[in-house]
């Protein structure tokens, strides 16, 4: 038997005994599982219901702080009381009938009323503690972790990866909430019961600061810097806003052929759209007059195949790669940028102090404090993030010689590669794509091209560059 269960049996031996004693008959049992701090419980307006359809002549309860600890219940109860339904508490000793004994249960009663309000002011007071510290003490949100009581929320491992690529998804342009959504869910990506995404859980998503390391609370307003490790830049969650908010054109994509958007016409620069035909996709400029008509989605794959093959990487100059960016990393200094980024961290704490003592000397109200705060915080969020970005400036080995790997195979790749992965190496390998006639013209990205410069600093650049946001992902798929 569980605590709760053992502690509802010792209640109703209360009960039992005390109905025994003054000769009462129980006709029926209520079990109410929500606390008595809280108003419309199910089962407690079923006892009002019952009774004042006079099922029973009255109610007995095991104490008074278990039948309400808020004013609205308790005057519930004196309600019943008034229309001749005899009350009885099995703990107090004590005549509801009476002048006296109603005033004794009264003061218990906002003795317990206020016991709440005072329980409820010492969390708030620890919340707002834990948030000034820079803890989280909800539920964490979708991709982070609950690791207990004044714990640190951490990135959940299978979540926290899709909800990272959901955010990339949304800042390409090509989806809207509701395509979102279904990319989400064929992805994989689920609620933490479990359960489906829906339009609302994107939305909510997309719009929370959190996932950059910034908290902010909706009800209040208030913003608060947290400690833990952000799940996604602050540029990106700047392009989703700026999405969301109109200021960039965002795609409504009904169908997910593999190349949708990528390419273009290249006699009047529409877009090609795609069209499923007796099992296969093509490719259709609409423009009336247009000498561009069709391409098949296979020719597309042949094309982007041979430009994959023709800039593909060999063992030796793959080696030579390796050996030239370590050769350059050893001679780098970043101590001037890094510097640069300390002193501008100082200066936006200065502003902190400065804006918090405004708003405790009254010159600024709270709704101004907090918009300035969050200004304050984003902009700090992006200095730290410089800072740990010079903090990592080496490449690691093993990920610089994964990436080699992949850029000597980028066409097998793309041979096995599934719809999407297919049209994430398109969308990175590949630029100016456009369709002339029947013929696919397509151009290589300029990362590609570099990897065959004599400029160290520049190849750096673009192995870092993919590294961080190009060719795969937290899972080393495309």
């Amino acid at each position: 038997m569980t605590h709760a269960e053992t502690h509802f049996e010792a209640q109703k031996d209360a009960i039992r005994a005390y109905a025994e004693t003054h000769d009462l008959n129980v006709v029926r049992w209520f079990e109410e599982t929500e606390t008595a701090a809280k108003s419309k419980r199910p089962i407690f307006n079923q006892i009002i219901k019952a009774l004042r359809q006079k099922k029973a002549d009255g109610l007995i309860v095991h104490k008074i702080d278990r039948s309400s600890r808020n004013i609205c219940d308790w005057g519930r109860i004196h309600d019943l009381a008034d229309i001749g339904v005899d009350i009885h508490f099995a703990h107090e000793a004590l005549d509801f009938n009476t002048r006296g004994g109603r005033l004794a249960a009264d003061i218990q009663a906002v003795v317990a009323a206020d016991f709440i309000r005072n329980n409820r002011e010492e969390s708030k007071k620890g919340q707002i503690g834990r948030l000034k510290e820079g803890l989280y003490p909800y539920t964490a949100p979708l991709g982070y972790l609950d690791n207990g009581k004044a714990k640190l929320k951490t990135i959940c491992p299978v979540r926290g990866p899709l909800v990272r690529l959901m955010f990339e998804l949304y800042a390409s342009g090509e989806y809207s909430y509701v395509a979102l959504t279904e990319e989400m869910n064929i992805r994989g990506l689920t609620t933490r019961t479990g359960r489906k995404l829906y339009v609302a859980n994107v939305e909510l998503i997309l719009t929370n600061p959190f996932y950059t390391g910034i908290i902010k609370i909706r009800r209040t307003g208030k913003v608060y810097s947290g400690k833990h490790e952000p799940l996604i830049s602050q540029d990106l969650f700047a392009a989703v806003a700026a999405l969301r908010e109109g200021r960039n054109i965002k795609k409504n994509t009904k169908h997910n052929h593999t190349y949708r958007g990528l390419f273009r016409c290249a006699d009047c620069g529409n877009a090609m759209v795609g069209e499923l035909q007796r099992g296969h996709v093509y490719y259709r400029c609409h423009t009336r007059g247009c000498v561009t008509k069709c391409i098949s989605d296979r020719m597309i794959d042949e094309q982007v195949r041979n430009i994959l093959f023709q800039y593909g990487l060999s063992d030796d100059a793959a080696l030579e790669i390796e050996q030239r960016v370590f050769q350059h990393l050893e001679g780098r200094s970043t101590q001037s940028s890094g510097e640069q980024a300390e002193l501008q961290l100082k200066q936006i704490r200065t502003r902190e102090m400065k804006l918090t003592e405004k708003f405790l000397d009254d010159l600024i109200d709270e709704t101004l404090f907090n918009e300035m705060k969050e200004n304050l915080l984003i902009q700090r969020a992006k200095c730290e993030e410089t800072l740990r970005q010079k903090a990592e400036q080496s490449i690691d080995a093993n990920k610089l010689r994964q990436f080699l790997e992949r850029a000597k195979s980028l066409h097998l790749s793309h041979v096995f590669a599934d719809p999407a992965q297919k049209r994430q190496i398109t969308k990175i390998t590949t630029s100016n794509r456009r369709v002339s006639g029947k013929t696919v013209e397509i151009e290589p990205q300029n990362w590609l091209v570099s990897l065959n410069s004599n400029d160290p600093s520049n190849i750096v650049h673009t192995i870092r560059s993919q590294l961080e946001h190009g060719l795969w992902d937290s899972h080393g798929q495309f």
